[in-house]
């Protein structure tokens, strides 16, 4: 299985030995010949970005996260988009 780089990650560029693919919604553009990064492509309507306030009392917006993100409640007043830990 390989490894994807993170949002905002690199993820090519002559020389680079490390992922050339990224996770989730991203898409690895280039930059220059040297460097490629992980850029968040855009979402659907409905489904909020990484680190996304995604619900919390009174909270009327979203409450879908993108793919491998699941709302997480940090108190009861913010909960928020946060990668999906693994089992």
């Amino acid at each position: 299985m390989q490894v994807c780089s993170p949002r905002w990650g690199q993820c090519g560029g002559l020389l680079w030995q490390g992922a050339t693919c990224c996770t989730g919604l991203n898409e690895c553009i280039t930059q220059s010949k040297w460097y490629a990064q992980c850029i968040p492509t855009q979402l659907p309507k409905g489904v909020l970005a990484a680190g996304s306030q995604c619900g919390g009392a009174k909270w009327l917006g979203d409450t879908t996260c993108e793919a491998l993100y699941t709302c997480q409640a940090k108190n009861k007043f913010y909960s928020s988009c946060q990668l999906t830990a693994s089992p």
